[in-house]
């Protein structure tokens, strides 16, 4: 049974983003990291053509009670060089954040996310990733542990889970619906006491 308090009010920050619950208007962002090659390589259902795939998805995930779905954004301070603007003539103007990534937690405890390529590498996806264990493990007290499944070739999730605290458990072959046969590194982080 899912915890309707943290599927839809929780808000994590971070010193440079915002995690919130993922909403109807988000099913652009979900199909614009879908579409992308590069992103979609890496996960097990492959590329989406169409923008009804992912509107369909998002409708069924905020249905679901088997999952958490999460958006990451940008917030504002931290689009350019990571400081506050200092021009006085923009100090009245406010800057929305910007969707960066999703993350969520789907059955059996597995975490999942996936980031627009232009925010790989600058360590979002870390500091996202951290900072939702932690409140997922505050707010889900049934979880002992959460599992996540990362290919043995995208060094940049591999790194992620190291960084977060995530032990390797297993490697398994699996197939993924763009490169076929793989290998799959299965990781757990457990609960502190």
């Amino acid at each position: 049974m899912v915890n309707a308090q943290f599927k839809r009010n929780t808000i994590i920050t971070t010193d440079r983003l915002l995690i919130r619950p993922l909403q109807l208007e988000d099913a652009d962002h979900i199909f614009g990291m879908r579409f992308d090659r590069d992103a979609y390589k890496w996960t097990m259902a492959g590329q989406w053509h169409e923008k009804s795939q992912a509107l369909d998805w998002v409708e069924s995930a905020l249905a679901s009670d088997d999952n958490y779905n999460f958006v990451v954004e940008l917030l504002a301070h931290d689009m350019s060089s990571g400081l506050q603007d200092s021009n006085p003539s923009d100090a009245n103007k406010t800057a929305e954040p910007v969707v960066i990534g999703s993350m969520g937690i789907m059955p059996h405890h597995q975490l999942g996310y996936m980031f627009y390529k232009d925010y790989w590498g600058k360590g979002y996806a870390s500091e996202a990733l951290n900072a939702f264990v932690s409140k997922a493990f505050e707010e889900l007290p049934e979880v002992e542990k959460l599992t996540a499944k990362v290919d043995s070739e995208n060094y940049g999730s591999l790194g992620v889970m190291r960084k977060c605290g995530f032990t390797e458990v297993a490697r398994v072959p699996y197939v993924n619906a763009t490169m076929g046969d793989r290998t799959e590194v299965q990781f757990e982080i457990g609960r502190t006491k």
